[in-house]
């Protein structure tokens, strides 16, 4: 009961807030906003300053050393403006953790894969030490339950677009795959170790999961509008089934970009992936219909993803 009463007692706050855009989950809660050239840049402050008036109002102590600010964008402007809550001057960050996400000024993600790593790794570790089974499929099933989720949390957010940080997400499956008595007896590659296994690379998984997720946007499965996060062609929607049209269904198309951060954001990574999907697929009737195509479970026969990911041998 205390959670519930505890959302009701805070469900006033967006409401004060006039400049940004306020997020709420829990007892965190989000303040974002976007300055243009030869905006004022001091909205924020006076967001910040209203909800410290409200929270002095409702006898509601903030934590202050938990409070940051980060900046993204043009360092030039962002290393000007500070911000204060109450009498205390907000830290500017590189790196923040956002619903378990740790999400950097760059945008690059560089530093969530590697305390994903980390973390996935201990897991791992753990799961040799603890257990003297080594049958090969109790080891499997241990690393599906354990292991690879951690390494797949939220992935849309962050699934990293530089080498190095692919093969470093990689780099836990291929430890485990080689740690397999029975497979290591074979002396194999990790690719013939994944296909030994029945297992896919993890950059491959990811960019299912892109896909998967895309069909919830179209389909409704979400309460969110896709057009906040996805362009569609101008024929997507045409009912007309003539040869012209017919490769049109539901496709969709990008945004002008120049930063490769901007290139890796999910909207626009998943374009051509998406475009490239048989209709067959894409018009699937259900969530489950789209897994078992996308996945070759009814056909036997998995959508080829190969040209879309990028060499870690």
């Amino acid at each position: 009961m205390g959670p519930l009463l505890f959302i009701i007692y805070i469900n006033a706050l967006p409401r004060i807030i006039q400049n940004s855009s306020v997020f709420l989950f829990a007892d965190d809660c989000k303040l974002h906003i976007s300055y243009k050239r030869g905006a004022p840049t001091d909205l924020l402050q006076k967001d910040l300053d209203r909800i410290f008036r409200w929270s002095e109002s409702m006898q509601l102590q903030l934590a202050l050393n938990k409070c940051s600010v980060l900046h993204l964008g043009k360092r030039q402007l962002s290393q000007k403006i500070t911000y204060e809550l109450g009498q205390v001057q907000l830290e500017n960050t590189d790196v923040m953790r956002d619903l378990g996400v740790m999400v950097d000024s760059e945008l690059k993600f560089s530093q969530h894969c590697s305390t994903t790593v980390k973390k996935a790794s201990m897991r791992m570790n753990c799961i040799f030490r603890s257990f003297e089974n080594r049958d090969t499929q109790f080891l499997l099933q241990m690393f599906k339950t354990y292991v690879r989720p951690t390494l797949e949390y939220a992935s849309a957010c962050w699934s990293p677009y530089l080498v190095k940080d692919i093969k470093l997400v990689e780099s836990v499956q291929r430890s485990f795959t080689k740690r397999i008595p029975e497979v290591a007896q074979l002396k194999l590659g990790y690719i013939d170790r994944l296909k030994f296994l029945n297992l896919e690379r993890l950059d491959c998984r990811r960019l299912q999961q892109d896909l998967i997720l895309t069909y919830k946007l179209l389909y409704g499965y979400l309460d969110v509008d896709p057009n906040l996060i996805l362009l569609f062609h101008p024929q997507a929607y045409s009912r007309y089934v003539g040869p012209l049209i017919a490769k049109n269904v539901l496709r969709l198309r990008k945004p002008n970009f120049k930063l490769d951060s901007r290139k890796n954001f999910f909207g626009i990574r998943v374009v051509d992936p998406w475009n490239d999907l048989p209709n067959v697929i894409k018009l699937s009737k259900s969530l489950k219909e789209f897994k078992s195509k996308l996945m070759g479970t009814a056909t036997g026969q998995k959508v080829d993803m190969s040209p879309f990911l990028k060499s870690i041998i």
